[in-house]
């Protein structure tokens, strides 16, 4: 695995008589989905960095909470493609592996981390349905479920917002990532 380096271009006022600059902090490209985080900094204080972040929630959420009162027929998964699924389970279960489809209902507390090869099968977050083979999120599920708003503006087709969804970083916790960076800087400094 290749990891990239990337000068952050910004200056920090950290009180009246401390500016931290660029040249200082080197961060490793964030990624974060529901389903995990990477965040990583270089030495560059000569000290490690400790990142402690808070393993409580602040409220009960559930799938629920991300999906539509009514979704259309189209995002109900075929009869081929269910069985496909379910086929594939099997075969990487029998061979010692975890691939597979992963299916969610309201009532869960989580899903998998939504991908950009969603558009394909979403297989990796089908929702359960009643009498029906499950379905995969509609675009404005999966925005929300990376927490963009409900007002946020989907201009692209299901494909393109699928994509960009899934290349998407989770925007509270990026927003819970930068309070924590903001605490252990003004920490250090």
């Amino acid at each position: 695995m290749t990891i990239k380096y990337r000068q952050l271009d910004m200056t920090i006022k950290m009180n009246e008589n401390t500016t931290l600059n660029s040249n200082k902090l080197r961060a490793i490209d964030l990624f974060a989905g529901i389903g995990g985080i990477r965040l990583g900094f270089s030495k560059a204080f000569g000290e490690n960095i400790e990142f402690v972040f808070s393993s409580e929630i602040d409220k009960d959420v559930k799938v629920k909470d991300i999906l539509e009162k009514k979704v259309d027929e189209k995002y109900t998964i075929s009869d081929r493609l269910w069985a496909g699924h379910q086929r594939r389970k099997v075969e990487h279960k029998e061979k010692g592996n975890g691939f597979g489809y992963s299916i969610f209902n309201g009532d869960s507390s989580y899903t998998s981390t939504i991908s950009a090869r969603y558009y394909k099968d979403g297989s990796e977050i089908l929702i359960e349905q009643q009498n029906k083979n499950p379905r995969k999120l509609a675009p404005r599920e999966a925005g929300k479920l990376q927490g963009f708003p409900n007002n946020f503006k989907i201009v692209v087709s299901d494909v393109q917002a699928y994509k960009q969804f899934g290349n998407s970083v989770s925007v509270p916790v990026i927003e819970s990532i930068s309070r924590n960076i903001m605490l252990q800087i003004k920490r250090v400094f």
